[in-house]
Formats: C-alpha cells, sequence, structure tokens
C-alpha cells in the first residue's frame, strides 16, 4: 500500500470516460488508492459536461463507446474546447492507426486496454507525466495572463519586462501551441507602435520608388477592390497602402517571409483601427451600464465562474461550421475581464473584439444561471447589419484575422497562401465595418 500512495500535496483531478461501468469503477477504486479525486462520463456529450463544471486535470478515455472512435472524436473535441487538457486513451481493440490518430489529435498516452492490473503501472505512470505537463502549462497559463495585465493597465516600464519575456518565451522549445500563439498575440499588443513604423520602414526600403504616380495606382485599386476605402479612418488607410505597397514587392520577389510577416500585420492594424473607431464609443457605453455586468453574471455560473452550460451550448452552435480560433475559455476571460475592469477594460485584440461583438452585438435567447430566460436586446447597440448572420460574419472575421497574423498557426500553408487569405478577409471584414451607422 505504501508504494501505492501518493502524498496529498499532489493529488490529481482525474475524468474517466468509458460506457463500461464496470471497468469504469475498477479503474476508479485503483486511481482512489494513488490518492486521486475521480470523476466519471459515459460518452462524449457527458465528458464534456463534466470537463466544463468540474475542471478535472487529466481525461483517461477509452477508445470504443457508442462507435469504435467516439474516444478518437472526444480527444478532437477536447484539444478544440481545452487545449491545454492532457488526454489519456486506453484502447482493447484499437489500431496502430487509431493510436496514431489520438495521439495527432494531441492525446499524451495511448495504452492498450487489458487485464486492469496488468495496465496499472502503466497508467499511473502516464498520469503522472500528463499531470506535470497539466501543472506547467497551467503555470505558464497564467504568466501570460499575468502579461495581458501588465500590457494594458501598467507602466511603461513593467511593460517592456514583459516584452523581454515573451521574446524569450517564442525561443523556447516544447512549448504547447496554443500558449505560443497567445504569447506572441502578447508580443505584437506590446510592440503594435513599433511594428507599424517598421511596416512603413519595410515600404521604403522594399525597393519601391513611392512616385505620386505609383501612389495614385494603389490607391486606385484599393478604390475598386474595396468600395468604402473612402470613408476609412486614416489610420486605416494608411496601413492598407502599406499593405498593398508591401504586398506588390512580395509577388516580385515571390520569397520574403519578412514582407509576408509585415503584409500581414498591415492589413490587420488597418481592420483593428476602423473596428475600434466603429465599435470604440458603443464599447465605452456598453461598460457604463450597471446591466452590462448584471447580464455577464447571468453568463456566468458555479464558484469557478465557468460559461453557464446555455450559454456554451449556444456559441458552440454558433461556431458549428465556421472556422472560429475561440474557446470557451477566451470567452470567459474576456467576461471576466470585463468584470474585474469594468469601465476601465480594454478589449485585448481582434479576437477579443470579436467575442464582444458576438455576445453583445445581437438580439438571442438563453436559459440563464438565475433566470429561467435571458434575453440579449444587442446592448452594444450596433446598427447598420440587418441580419444575424452579419454580426456573427463580422465577430468571426475579426476573430480569423488575429488568428491567420499568426505564425504559429497554420504553419502548413505558404505565406504567400496567408497573405491572399488574410488580404480577402481584411476586405470583407472592412467592408462589413463599413455599414455600421
Amino acid at each position: 500500500m505504501n508504494n501505492e500512495t501518493t502524498p496529498k500535496s499532489v493529488q490529481r483531478r482525474v475524468l474517466i470516460v468509458d460506457d463500461n461501468k464496470i471497468y469504469r469503477e475498477a479503474l476508479r477504486r485503483r486511481l482512489m488508492l494513488r490518492q486521486c479525486d475521480v470523476l466519471e462520463a459515459h460518452d462524449m456529450e457527458d465528458a464534456l459536461e463534466r470537463i466544463e463544471i468540474d475542471s478535472p486535470e487529466i481525461v483517461i478515455t477509452d477508445l470504443q463507446m457508442r462507435t469504435d472512435t467516439e474516444g478518437l472524436e472526444l480527444i478532437r473535441q477536447i484539444k478544440s474546447q481545452f487545449p491545454l487538457l492532457p488526454v489519456i486513451m486506453i484502447s482493447a481493440v484499437g489500431t496502430f492507426e487509431d493510436g496514431a490518430l489520438a495521439q495527432r489529435y494531441g492525446a499524451s498516452s495511448v495504452i492498450a486496454k487489458g487485464r486492469i492490473e496488468e495496465e496499472m503501472e502503466e497508467i499511473f505512470r502516464a498520469i503522472d507525466r500528463a499531470h506535470e505537463e497539466y501543472r506547467r502549462n497551467e503555470e505558464l497559463r497564467q504568466q501570460l495572463r499575468v502579461a495581458a495585465e501588465t500590457i494594458d493597465y501598467r507602466p511603461e516600464e513593467e511593460v517592456r519586462e514583459v516584452r523581454d519575456f515573451l521574446v524569450k518565451l517564442l525561443s523556447e522549445q516544447n512549448i504547447p501551441p496554443t500558449l505560443r500563439a497567445e504569447a506572441y498575440n502578447l508580443y505584437v499588443r506590446a510592440n503594435t507602435e513599433r511594428l507599424r513604423e517598421e511596416s512603413r520602414a519595410a515600404v521604403e526600403q522594399s525597393g519601391l520608388i513611392l512616385t505620386k504616380e505609383v501612389v495614385e495606382e494603389i490607391e486606385r485599386l484599393l478604390r475598386e477592390a474595396l468600395p468604402c476605402y473612402a470613408d476609412l479612418d486614416e489610420d486605416a488607410k494608411e496601413s492598407l497602402q502599406c499593405a498593398e505597397f508591401l504586398l506588390r514587392e512580395q509577388m516580385r520577389r515571390k520569397q520574403s517571409l519578412d514582407l509576408s510577416r509585415m503584409v500581414g500585420f498591415s492589413y490587420c492594424f488597418a481592420v483593428e483601427s476602423e473596428a475600434k473607431k466603429k465599435l470604440q464609443k458603443r464599447i465605452t457605453r456598453l461598460l457604463q451600464k450597471p446591466e452590462t455586468y448584471a447580464l455577464i453574471e447571468e453568463f456566468l455560473e458555479g464558484p469557478q465562474r465557468r460559461l453557464s452550460v446555455h450559454l456554451r451550448q449556444h456559441i458552440l452552435v454558433l461556431m458549428r461550421g465556421r472556422e472560429w480560433d475561440v474557446t470557451t475559455d477566451n470567452v470567459r476571460q474576456t467576461l471576466h475581464r470585463m468584470l474585474e475592469h469594468q469601465e476601465r477594460y480594454k478589449p485585448d485584440g481582434l479576437k477579443a473584439l470579436g467575442i464582444i461583438v458576438l455576445l453583445f452585438g445581437r438580439e438571442y435567447v438563453i436559459v440563464g444561471s438565475r433566470s429561467p430566460k435571458v434575453t440579449v436586446s444587442n446592448p452594444l447597440q450596433l446598427k447598420g447589419l440587418e441580419k444575424d448572420d452579419q454580426v456573427i460574419r463580422f465577430a468571426e472575421l475579426l476573430v480569423q484575422l488575429q488568428h491567420y497574423r499568426n505564425p504559429y498557426i497554420h504553419p502548413e500553408i505558404s505565406e504567400l497562401e496567408k497573405v491572399s487569405v488574410l488580404r480577402k478577409k481584411a476586405f470583407e471584414c472592412l467592408t462589413i465595418a463599413s455599414q455600421l451607422t
């Protein structure tokens, strides 16, 4: 017994997902002997709900449940909604290909299910590795949350320390892609003005001769491609011009990753400038209303202030079939920051703007955490977009642009392809933004 006991100080919270109640209970008893706090679920939907409500540190799932590969789909869903949560897959009949796919989806370990006595030591070792992974990632995530608060609300000397921390972090290996992408987004936020200056300097250094004729041609092309161009914010226009100048040079040289990076920044800076111009007064008014915070309280529930089950389901339905790089945790963090900072709150980038538009820029009804029904009546007071789909698309594009700008996402596509997609999405987003009145 002494060999199987782990000190209370390192107790793990483990969720077992298996439709076989006998196996589930046998595994639960063994894990409890190791001082694990054990939760149980019998299928994928039950597991996702348990994760949202009870916040396990590790998930152990069977492969075959209601279908032969439900465990694989669960891993995929977990890594989409809770990307830092370690998952161990156990399978009695899975093939080598199933195991490889589970690891590609993000499983920490894949273990063959045999006699429970024979597999327990391997499961314990996998749990130890997974818990260390969970603990390390949570510490890093907390450091990034502190960095975000510092960038938005602290003096410049503290922001400089954060910049140094982010540069160091981005140079390290073995950091989960989700956290690396988050660190990069923070780096961009902390260096926005410098990156704008670099984009302008890149135009001057590109070899393009910025004659009056070249400038007029770029503006003519922008007016043709973007009918709302003339009405855009001046900063947005300047960023678009930078992007188009650099894209022309990129196409001429064919290969220049540095230019691709600057082109992407410039298109996103254009959208951010225009979106903030259109939304800032509305967001300011939203944050001044006491009923906004009462609504946020309806969106959250439980001692850990998780998203309410009904809001989470509402968001997941909206995301179905769309290219969203948003997790329910992103939404929860945005709501928590709004509650914490209230009128001082600053949306931290395009993703946060998209979340605010999605939650507060539409009319819809959900079941509340404190009321039987919560009616959301466009408290952001967005006007000019006739259909709910347009508001959702606007929010989706804001999120996508931050997603595509990040070099740690979509590494499989070429930089030039990414820029082409980003340009198209930026123009669509600016067109929708121009309709806001």
